[in-house]
């Protein structure tokens, strides 16, 4: 289910979503919400939301997917984007995202926080800075915990889907820090039989910052264990570090709830 937000991301949005759900033949279900918390919604308003809707499901059509657009008012854009993804039973929630967050956002949470922390299943958080279709390789950097989480295996498939329907290669990468062993041919073998796999050990904002290029799309998971407790934000420091170092680089967070 991808939010139609923010303007400037609205194609790779919808493309992201619609790789996903055809790939999984499952239902796209573009959302736009309008708050009415300060003023009535204008008609103005409800009409660029049609638009935007209409749009996204013409696009899904010719792709010929299976789509359902909702437009929704609710008195916070977060807590539709939760209502609505928990009504229609969503399996996966794809948000846009501007690459980093505001003075305001560490002590009142964003958008994207509210959605991710509170949804119990995962949401993708996508930057794009170029359209998703110049992709020259999708590129997954992981730490070596992740490599070894239960989570591993939903990010790997995502990352292999991305990579197929782009038509591009897939590079994985596991970092480990100098205080840990490399994951041995045994545990590689274990978490993926037919890719390979890299390894790199050190500081991963720097090994990740030393092998992304340009036209790569990032994918990089988090899982926010009490985020909202710790003031952190549910992207995570180490994605929004990287994102922030690398304006010119696509990136997409893979958030995973605490039940998962």
């Amino acid at each position: 289910m991808p939010g139609v937000s923010p303007p400037n991301n609205e194609d790779n949005l919808l493309s992201l979503a619609l790789i996903l759900a055809k790939t999984a033949n499952g239902t796209l279900l573009p959302l736009n919400v309008l708050s009415d918390r300060d003023r009535t919604v204008s008609p103005e308003a409800r009409i660029q939301q049609q638009q935007l809707l209409a749009k996204a499901e013409t696009i899904a059509h010719s792709a010929n997917a299976k789509v359902k657009t909702i437009g929704r008012v609710d008195d916070e854009i977060d807590r539709g984007i939760v209502r609505t993804a928990l009504e229609q039973d969503a399996s996966l929630v794809v948000c846009g995202w501007r690459g980093y967050s505001t003075y305001q956002d560490s002590f009142f949470g964003s958008t994207i926080d509210n959605v991710a922390l509170q949804l119990p299943i995962p949401v993708l958080i996508a930057r794009f800075v170029q359209p998703i279709a110049n992709t020259a390789r999708v590129f997954l950097a992981v730490t070596k915990r992740q490599a070894l989480s239960e989570e591993f295996e939903q990010t790997l498939r995502i990352a292999k889907m991305l990579a197929n329907e782009l038509k591009t290669s897939l590079e994985v990468l596991v970092v480990v820090s100098k205080k840990q062993t490399q994951l041995s041919p045994q545990e590689l073998a274990q978490i993926s039989r037919d890719l390979p796999i890299g390894q790199a050990q050190g500081n991963t904002i720097k090994e990740v910052s030393q092998k992304v290029y340009k036209n790569d799309l990032l994918l990089l998971p988090v899982k926010t264990a009490e985020a909202r407790i710790r003031n952190r934000s549910a992207v995570g420091t180490l994605p929004e570090a990287i994102a922030r170092s690398h304006e010119n680089i696509s990136v997409v967070v893979i958030h995973f709830p605490l039940s998962s």
